[in-house]
């Protein structure tokens, strides 16, 4: 250091000895202006446009409903509900067709390698073998499909704004969501076969069947799980993201990343397909709890479906002939939302006047 040169105490403060700020503590003001004005300008673009009301509504649901953690307990979940409903899907294949059965799957799943061999391994032996997997994969079915239920019973109660003891799951709806994943699971590997045999242009139109597909799991799923309203289209918003989006997973796993696997799978080795199959399953755990959120943000925002469609000229005399639709569709709750709120409207008039007029006059003294 040359004599006379500044030092970095020096460039640190002024003329004056004050300390100068620095890099962070110059700018800080004008991010914090910035954040302040973005979130005015955010506030009233919510107040105008219905579709920022709605996302703005749902992130704030997802954030206090802990959606990310519940979608990864859900994740959980589903990859343990995975590995005994494959035991009975094989057990079953091995009952019906014996062990060609399972080495024909084999062939036609692209399942290769060590894992092949100790499927081939493990169902060499003559039928009764399937008939074992299926006893014991039922039982671990059962408990995993009870352990799934409470995940999805607690989220959709979070979504709702049910407390945590309201979020019970009960018998019913065990059997029900292991009954329809399970048919879900079959319904996949059947389309999965049909693309392999048919080729590109039956493909293409399975992938739309695949979304219905979806689609209508979920629906029939989360009508049996906690919700503040009976009428089954408030349900139709979430089934149709959950069917959009599990297809475009399922895509991008089926087409994609086979190839990328292949040629990774010398520098991740088995760690390849794990965490393929861990980033599917937590994908589809957020999907079902953001679909579950959707549901109850847009029926809080704008109603349900059937409000709406019964709202038409031709169709608002149904509940009235046929009471049971109401019921059906909830349709005597809106109606009695409205009357309250009428009625709070008629009060909170009536308390202005009373106030606009001022006290009672006091009695006239009778001469």
């Amino acid at each position: 250091m040359q004599p006379g040169e500044p030092t970095d105490s020096d460039r640190s403060t002024d003329s004056t000895g004050a300390k100068r700020p620095g890099f962070v503590d110059r700018y800080r003001p004008r991010v914090e202006a910035a954040r302040d004005k973005g979130l005015v300008e955010l506030e009233e673009r919510r107040r105008k446009l219905v579709p920022v009301d709605l996302a703005m509504s749902f992130y704030e649901r997802d954030r206090d409903a802990f959606a990310s953690v519940l979608g990864s307990a859900i994740a959980l979940r589903l990859f343990l509900f995975a590995v005994p409903a494959t035991l009975v899907i094989y057990g079953i294949i091995i009952a019906v067709f014996g062990a060609d059965g399972i080495r024909g799957l084999l062939s036609q799943s692209n399942i290769g390698g060590s894992v092949a061999e100790e499927l081939e391994t493990a169902t060499s032996n003559d039928q009764t073998t399937g008939f074992g997997i299926i006893t014991s994969g039922l039982f671990l079915l059962a408990l995993a499909g009870r352990t799934l239920t409470k995940v999805l019973a607690a989220c959709a109660a979070g979504a709702w704004g049910y407390r945590g003891r309201e979020s019970k799951a009960t018998f019913r709806m065990a059997v029900a969501v292991t009954s329809l994943v399970m048919l879900l699971l079959f319904a996949i590997m059947a389309l999965n076969r049909i693309r392999a045999r048919f080729g590109l242009a039956v493909e293409t139109g399975s992938w739309l069947v695949t979304v219905l597909i979806f689609a209508g799991a979920w629906f029939a799923v989360t009508l049996t799980l906690p919700r503040r309203t009976r009428d089954p289209s408030a349900l139709l918003p979430g089934a149709a993201l959950v069917g959009l989006a599990m297809t475009g997973i399922q895509a991008f796993m089926q087409l994609y990343l086979p190839g990328q696997i292949d040629r990774n799978s010398d520098l991740l080795g088995p760690m390849a397909v794990s965490l393929a199959a861990l980033t599917y399953f937590f994908l589809v755990g957020r999907m079902m709890a953001a679909g579950l959120i959707l549901n109850a943000v847009v029926f809080e925002r704008l109603g349900s479906i059937g409000e709406l469609v019964f709202r038409l000229p031709l169709v608002r005399a149904l509940p009235r002939r046929f009471p049971a639709v109401g019921r059906f569709f909830d349709l005597d709750r809106s109606a009695y939302d409205a009357a309250a709120d009428d009625e709070d409207d008629d009060d909170d008039e009536m308390t202005d006047d009373h106030d606009a007029a001022g006290p009672p006059a006091a009695p006239r003294p009778t001469p």
